[in-house]
């Protein structure tokens, strides 16, 4: 089994760039309001949105798995 890439944007160029490259994926965005953020260092910046958005894929993640668990229960 290869390593699962999430695709956490819904940018049409970024899923073109990853099937030009062959490399599997899903895409999973996390409609983070990048406007909320700010930082005048932009490493930090980037770091911030990385790991909000990543954080907000986790969470949906979870509640799937949690959903399957409940209906499985019922």
């Amino acid at each position: 089994m290869s390593p699962l890439l999430i695709l956490a944007s819904a940018s049409k160029a970024r899923r073109d760039l990853l099937e030009q490259l062959s490399i599997e994926h899903v895409v999973m965005p996390s409609y983070i309001n990048e406007e909320l953020f700010f930082n005048s260092n932009i490493k930090e910046l980037v770091q911030s949105l990385s790991i909000a958005k990543a954080e907000s894929v986790l969470a949906k993640i979870f509640l799937k798995q949690d959903d399957k668990i409940r209906n499985i229960k019922a």
